[in-house]
């Protein structure tokens, strides 16, 4: 329908799995019921039963983490790390404006403004108390230094992530770099 301005935001998928990895399985333990729940969706009940029982504090690496990916269906991802052109239905639905949460105080901005909201800013995450993974801090400790980057786990996580980078406009050949905000055409 017309009358409804389509916003879809979306985020540099090599980010955003790592993002989703470090608040899911890092900054949870594994006494956290949450932590068992997003093990069970990733790997399965056996194998999250078998990880939970580990003595390990954090039993669940990155590159299993990767690998279960690799194993899963696109239906069969939780929304934390889902393809996003999947789960959101690009190819269904035409998007009036994509934003990047690399960019997201200046592409919410101008949604706001085209909304007719101009004075309305969103909050950081601070002012909500939302603590943050910090992803984009942390790529080069997760995939390695700039030269590394070109490794066996960033190409796991292009290939993951291949509809992504095809369809929301980031560059596969520099994923895991510094994150280009890209500014909203309205």
């Amino acid at each position: 329908d017309p009358m409804y301005l389509r916003i879809l935001f979306v985020r540099e998928p090599a980010s955003r799995a790592l993002s989703a990895f470090l608040n899911k399985f890092i900054q949870k333990t594994r006494d956290n019921a949450e932590y068992a729940v997003f093990l069970e969706q990733l790997v399965g009940h056996g194998a999250a039963r078998g990880l939970l029982n580990s003595s390990e504090l954090h039993p669940l690496t990155f590159d299993a983490f990767v690998h279960a990916l690799e194993r899963q269906k696109v239906e069969q991802m939780n929304e934390h790390w889902a393809v996003q052109a999947w789960l959101c239905g690009v190819d269904a639905i035409p998007y009036d404006v994509v934003g990047r949460f690399e960019a997201l105080q200046e592409h919410s901005d101008a949604v706001l403004k085209l909304l007719g909201f101009a004075d309305i800013h969103l909050p950081s995450q601070e002012a909500i108390r939302f603590p943050g993974t910090h992803a984009s801090n942390a790529v080069t400790e997760y995939y390695g230094s700039t030269e590394a980057r070109e490794s066996r786990l960033a190409e796991r996580i292009r290939t993951i992530y291949a509809e992504d980078y095809a369809t929301l406009g980031y560059n596969s050949e520099s994923a895991l770099s510094a994150p280009s905000a890209q500014r909203v055409h309205l």
